[in-house]
């Protein structure tokens, strides 16, 4: 499984897992850091991992800024998802 795809799953798992806090602790959205913010720190936060794993940045990037974009999506999509289900 590529970096790509794991990046992906985790991004889902992250949209969702946000879009839960926003459900059950709902003074969250009054934060100063905005929930689509969460969603960056994640990214980065995966990003930093998988730089950390592949043994540093001599081997280049882990991913391209167009798996970034779509990642972002990915994890926008569900976490709005569940906020509207909910009826939020």
């Amino acid at each position: 499984m590529t970096i790509e795809r794991v990046f992906y799953v985790y991004c889902a798992a992250l949209g969702v897992a946000v879009g839960a806090v926003l459900l059950t602790v709902p003074e969250s959205r009054d934060l100063s850091l905005g929930p689509y913010f969460w969603v960056l720190i994640g990214i980065a936060l995966f990003e930093a991992v998988a730089v950390y794993l592949r043994g540093g940045l001599a081997n280049g990037p882990p991913m391209t800024m167009p798996t970034r974009m779509i990642g972002f999506v990915v994890a926008i999509a569900p976490m709005l998802f569940v906020r509207l289900t909910a009826g939020v």
